[in-house]
């Protein structure tokens, strides 16, 4: 294999060679989760002495960065970044683990500083949560309220 075919050529591989070389101490899974507004990616220890054994690492779709709406996501990330970065310690809300800044270059534009946000890995997704039968109308009213009262504490 030739070196020309190493070198990342999409927003995804470039991103994806980015996060392994600043996660260095972490194995980075091989495709991200497409969401609404971007990726995450999700990483587990490489030893026993790293914690806590998976980290997940959100952030925009660096290919759809030429689209026009992006601009606006971009603009939403990053408050919804600043915001969670401002919310008091809350066990209803997820604790942000870090923030980081990637450039993002390409031969046609400008580039571009995307945020990068490191959460703790839950297991499984809201959408998951909700569908689960097992957990009737109430508790899901419940455990809805309970959030949004946590979170209009900070509104």
């Amino acid at each position: 294999m030739s070196q020309s075919t190493n070198i990342p050529k999409t927003g995804i591989q470039k991103l994806k060679f980015w996060m392994s070389r600043h996660f260095a101490e972490w194995v980075l899974s091989e495709e991200p989760v497409i969401g609404t507004y971007g990726v995450v990616w999700f990483m587990r220890r490489s030893g026993q002495h790293i914690d806590p054994q998976w980290l997940a690492v959100k952030t925009l779709d660096p290919d759809r960065l030429t689209e026009q709406t992006t601009e606006a996501d971009l603009e939403y990330l990053r408050r919804e970044f600043r915001q969670w970065l401002e919310l008091p310690s809350h066990y209803n809300v997820l604790t942000a683990g870090g923030f980081d800044l990637l450039d993002v270059h390409d031969d046609d534009r400008a580039s571009v500083r995307l945020p990068v946000m490191k959460m703790m890995k839950m297991d499984g997704s809201l959408a998951e949560w909700v569908g689960n039968r097992s957990y009737n109308q109430a508790a899901k009213l419940i455990a809805a309220a309970q959030a949004f009262n946590g979170l209009c504490h900070r509104l």
